[in-house]
């Protein structure tokens, strides 16, 4: 099992969701409202001075689907519409869970 983390901009929320479920991912966990700064697209604090956000997405997945996901995020990443607004996914073990 593949934990696969994503986190994006607010603006580009459909898009991400919907490559999700085209390889098959129905459940996830969402965090609607996360604050940073990344390395090309500057500080989104959700303020007057720096506005903007991010969300993110945890999904649990088997090792093939952990793979097609990140696939299709790497497509979106690298769209004209997914440099502008910023992605950024990442994939780590899952070593235990609940049954």
């Amino acid at each position: 099992m593949k934990a696969v983390t994503v986190i994006f901009n607010v603006s580009i929320q459909e898009e991400v969701i919907a490559e999700v479920r085209s390889v098959g991912i129905e459940a996830f966990t969402q965090w609607p409202r996360i604050i940073g700064q990344g390395p090309g697209t500057g500080p989104r604090m959700d303020s007057h001075v720096w506005p903007g956000a991010n969300t993110g997405l945890l999904l649990i997945v088997d090792d093939d689907t952990a793979v097609r996901v990140m696939s299709v995020l790497q497509e979106l990443h690298d769209s004209p519409e997914g440099r502008q607004a910023g992605i950024f996914a990442y994939v780590t073990p899952v070593e235990q869970y609940l049954r």
